[in-house]
Formats: structure tokens, sequence, C-alpha cells
């Protein structure tokens, strides 16, 4: 009886063995070609037979073709784990185009869109779908359309935990926009939804374009995660051109350290219809864990379109807001072009905020810093360069930022704080807020406007290194900047133009080395300012002393002058009937930039004189002593 059972377990684990080895042979592996003559004439086939059989090692999906996929592919194995990996790409130099249309309404997880990854279980990932034709190119040889005007939502849908995914080199576009007339009615290039079985950790987004200017998508990337559902952690989206209708991209739940950065953006506004929800924006960013990177990237447009609507909608170059996440968690917002503002359309009874940068995040930390922000071409609207909502917990810090508002308006600001109850801004210095206009206020805190930065720094007890100079006036000009959708330099700036170092933020918007003494404020670092206190840089063509900066000023000032050639020079401060209250510089200087920093200890507010004399020339300005 014993042998007998024993012949039967043994029989029966052969079997199992067998079978074992049998489904594993079926799993797919190598590389498989996509198109009439391959080994799959579509892509849904392939994914059929990617879920029927699994996937052993790395399977790479070469599309040989244009292709039009009818209804939606989802996949689904859960073999794409461990060491399992899915590539699809174009074949070696072709530009393939991959065209869904007819797209399915059901079920939940594959509804309304084109490719669908789904971890509703588990994880379905480690896949990566590459747009160039070459191994390690960035070339963006092949595109994913939609063109389904009637049911398609979403290019590519993430549904669930699925982790390490990776869109590069890909062009997604929109042959059909489904009408925008409701919030249920929108086209998206890329969603990714978390669910309680997890959500997309380490999703890489990069080098990628996502729809065009006359085709734009009502969101070019969305990921609505966190709240009551998990956070997908280490976000990546990265060096990626982006057309909007709404917002360029919207984040939402990151966790760990998540980068948003290098990307171009812009958005364009309905193209023909009628629904807009919530703010319009280049860049939102709503409750993270851990630190979110901002930065390095170019809001080159902003433009809402508002036809047949009751009520403006506010727009944002960039806001990171809180409604949810744990306390200390960390914004840095850095590095970032943002300007061309525009609204257009027929809603007159509510007016509503056009920002540069909004800091409405409650109980967490977000860093301003270097960023140039030029706010113009708005009518009848506030608008402001930068604001800190009042929000319970929130710390502000806001450094070596330029910001220009050219609206002539009562409510146009530089810089605007909300009602002070929790002193969420406590740090603003060495920025550049100007605006142009008599009507405009350089600063709003606590219910008061202050018209110029000396009022704006007395009232706050901020900015005492900053100034309030036009760096576009003209564009292009010799030192000024380029032109409204591009904020770089033309030429090396000047001195009274530089910042102060911040630890940890050591490159400009171009991955160039800033200053480690004296870097420039602004997303570009221009030409290296290398003049430090009492030094020099390269050599000028002519003797000039220099308007002090900032002037009025409390506590201290700079002063910068430059010499031709190697002199004996003295720099002094004289009060207005001639006394000599200050000698800063007595000795042989060489020739160079030099800037000096006067911090005045022992004498009254008020009128001062300061000259420089060398051998055969002097002159002399006048500043004023705030207390």
């Amino acid at each position: 009886m014993k042998s007998r059972l024993f012949f039967w377990l043994v029989l029966l684990f052969t079997v199992l063995l067998i079978a074992s080895a049998s489904v594993n042979a079926q799993a797919l592996t190598g590389d498989k070609i996509i198109g009439p003559s391959g080994d799959y004439t579509s892509l849904a086939a392939a994914i059929t037979a990617i879920n029927t059989n699994g996937v052993s090692g790395t399977l790479t999906l070469l599309i040989d073709s244009d292709l039009t996929e009818s209804g939606s592919s989802e996949i689904t194995t859960i073999t794409l784990t461990g060491s399992n990996f899915l590539v699809i790409k174009p074949n070696v130099g072709k530009t393939p185009t991959v065209t869904f249309t007819a797209v399915a309404i059901t079920p939940s997880t594959v509804a309304n869109s084109g490719l669908a990854i789904s971890g509703t279980v588990t994880n379905v990932g480690n896949i990566t779908i590459d747009g160039s034709n070459t191994i390690g190119g960035t070339t963006r040889d092949m595109t994913f359309a939609l063109n389904d005007a009637t049911n398609g939502r979403y290019v590519i849908s993430l549904n669930g935990e699925t982790d390490n995914i990776t869109f590069k080199n890909l062009k997604i576009v929109a042959a059909a926009i489904k009408p925008t007339t409701a919030s249920g009615s929108r086209t998206y290039g890329i969603k990714s939804f978390s669910s309680a079985a997890g959500a997309a950790d380490n999703l890489t987004i990069t080098n990628c374009e996502i729809g065009s200017a006359t085709a734009a998508f009502y969101y070019s990337i969305y990921k609505p995660d966190g709240g009551s559902t998990p956070y997908g952690s280490n976000l990546l989206i990265s060096n990626n051109v982006l057309f909007a209708q709404h917002k360029g991209l919207s984040v939402w739940g990151s966790d760990g350290t998540s980068n948003i950065n290098d990307n171009e953006i812009t958005v364009v506004g309905n193209l023909t219809d009628t629904y807009v929800q919530n703010s319009v924006n280049g860049i939102y960013a709503e409750s993270w864990l851990g630190t979110l990177n901002i930065y390095n990237n170019k809001v080159v447009s902003l433009k809402a379109k508002a036809i047949t609507q009751t009520a403006l909608k506010a727009l944002y170059g960039i806001i990171v807001y809180n409604a949810g996440s744990p306390a200390g968690q960390t914004a840095n917002v850095y590095n970032n072009f943002i300007s061309n503002f525009t609204y257009e359309g027929d809603a007159t009874t509510e007016a509503s905020e056009v920002i540069g940068i909004a800091v409405d995040a409650a109980d967490l930390t977000v860093n301003v810093y270097y960023n140039t922000i030029y706010m113009s071409n708005i009518t009848t609207h506030p608008v402001y360069g930068i604001r800190v909502y009042d929000d319970v917990g929130q710390t502000a810090h806001i450094m070596n930022n330029i910001v220009v508002n050219t609206v002539d308006q009562d409510n146009a600001y530089a810089i605007y704080a909300d009602p002070i109850a929790n002193n969420c801004l406590q740090t603003s210095d060495y920025n550049d807020f100007f605006v142009s206009s008599a009507n405009a206020s350089v600063g709003y805190y606590n219910g008061t406007k202050y018209k110029t930065l000396t009022d704006w720094g007395t009232a706050t007890s901020k900015d005492g290194n900053s100034i309030s100079i036009n760096p576009a006036d003209p564009f292009g000009g010799a030192g000024q900047l380029t032109s409204l959708t591009d904020l770089h330099w033309v030429s090396k700036p000047d001195a009274m133009f530089s910042g102060t170092p911040i630890v940890g933020f050591t490159t400009d918007i171009d991955g160039d080395t800033r200053s480690v003494t004296n870097p420039y404020m602004g997303a570009d670092e221009g030409a290296p300012l290398t003049a430090i206190s009492d030094g020099y840089n390269d050599l000028p063509v002519e003797f000039s002393l220099q308007q002090n900066y900032p002037n009025p000023f409390n506590p201290s000032t700079k002063i910068v002058y430059q010499l031709p050639e190697k002199s004996s020079v003295k720099l002094a401060v004289y009060d207005v009937i001639g006394n000599e209250v200050a000698v800063l510089v007595n000795s042989l200087k060489e020739a160079g930039t030099h800037i000096i920093d006067f911090h005045p200890e022992k004498i009254s507010a008020g009128v001062y004189y300061y000259t420089l004399k060398t051998d055969n020339r002097m002159v002399t300005k006048k500043m004023i002593f705030l207390k």
C-alpha cells in the first residue's frame, strides 16, 4: 500500500514538473518583430501572448511598421517582476506610428485607454517603452497616437501597482481630441492611478514630446495618487516637451525623492470647447512625502481660454499645494523660467489671480530659489510674481529670484504674502523685485500694499540685500534678459544682480556651475561672476562707480566700482556737510570689477555720499541709510 502511494506521488510530481517545464518553455523572451510580416501582426496580439505565456528574461517587441490598434490593449502578466523585463521600441531605423482607435470602455482598468498597464493585485512592471530606433539612443522615432474622439481619454494609463515603468524618447499625440465639455470628457497623454493594491514606484517619463500646439492634451501628464490610496515613490519627470490645454503636468502623492526637471511646458488653453476645471497650471504638485524637487523647467506660455463661462480660473506657472501630507515634507522650487501669461475669453463676473509661483502647502517647507519670473500681458486680474499663502505650519524661503511684473494695475505685485497669522514667509532676501508701473506695488504683506522695495523691507524686515531693477529693459540688450520666452541673460549681467550662495544649489538652469561666492540671481548664471568682497573679475573697459544696491538700505548695501587698470584707490563715505564717516578702501587695487559690502554701525539714518578717487579720476554718488 505504501509503495503504491509512493508510486502515485512520484508520478504526480513528475507530471507537475513536465507541466511546469512546458509552461516555462512557452514564456516569451528575446526579440519579437511586430508588423505585417513579423512574429505578431499587431501590438495587441503580442500583448495577448505575453499575458497568456508570461515573460522570461528580457522580451523586446520591435515595432517594424505603422500599426492601427483597434480596441484597448492591457498588460496584466505578473511575470514582469524580478529579472523579467519587457521593452517596446521601434525596429532599427524604423519610425513607426502606433494609432489606437475604437478604444474599449470596459473593464475599468482599461476603459478609454489605448494602452494600459494594470497591477490590480500585485506588481505588473519592469516595462520600458522607448521611442528611439537605436540602442541607447535619444531620438524620438516612435509615435503613439490616440484617434478616438468619442471614448478616447488616455493614450497610456497605469493602474495600481506598476513599479519600474519607463517612458522615454516617445512622441504621444492626439489625432482626435475628445470634447472637453465636462469633467468626464478630457484627453490625457499619460495617466497613472494608484489603487489599494499599490502605486507606481520608480515611474520615469523622460525625453518625451506629448501633444502639440494645435492638438494639446487636456493634461499632458496626470498622476493623482495619494490620500486614501498609496503614494508612488521616486518619481522622475524630466526633459519632456509638453503641450496642454489645462495643466502641463499634475502630480499628487509622490514619495521618497521625486524630481520634476528640465521640462518645457506650453499651456494653450481650451482649443474649441467650454469646460475648464479648477486652476490652469504649468506644473501642479500636491501632497507629497519626502522631498520634491521642481527645477530647471521652462513654462514658456501659459494661456487660459474661457469661453461661455461665468467664472474665471486662476493661472499658476508653478503651484505647490498640500491638502493632506503629514508635516515635515520639503519642496525645492528652483532654477525655473516662467513667463508669457495671457487670458482670453468672455468670463467677466469674477476676477481670478495670475501667479508665477504659488506656495500653498500647510505644514510643509517650500524653498523658492533662483527662479526668473516675468509677468505681463494681463489686464483686470490680480497678478503676483510669487505668492505665499498663509497656511498653518508652512515655512517659505524666497531667495535669489528675479521677479518682474510689468502689469499696469493696482492689484499687480512682485511678491504677495497673505495675512501673517502663521508667519509663513520666514525668509526673503537677495531677490530682484521689480514693478514697472506707478499703479503696481513691489509687495503686499498682511493686508497692506507697499509701493517700493524700501517700504516693503521696512514693513517686513526682509529683503535687506534685495534690489528693484528691471533686467529686461530692453529685452535683448547687453547684460539683459533675452526675450519674453527665453529668460537667459544675453551677455554677462551687471554685478548688481549678484545673489548669495545657497548650500546644495550649485548649478543653474543649464547645468552650469554657479559662483561659490557671488552667484547671480535668477535661473541663469550667465558668465561667471567671480568678484568677491573687495575682489575683482575680468577687466572692464572704463572707470566707473555704480549706484549702491539696495538703496535706500538697512542694514547693509553693496558698492561696485570698476578699474580699467591697476590704480591707487580711495573709497570713502561722507555725510551731507562733508565729514568723512567711513573709509572702505584705501590701497592699490588691481584692474577689474570690485564689490564692497558696507555695514554702517555708528552712523545715524540719513543721506550720505560715497566717493571713489584714483590718481586722476573722482566720482561721487548719493546713498540713503534707514534705521
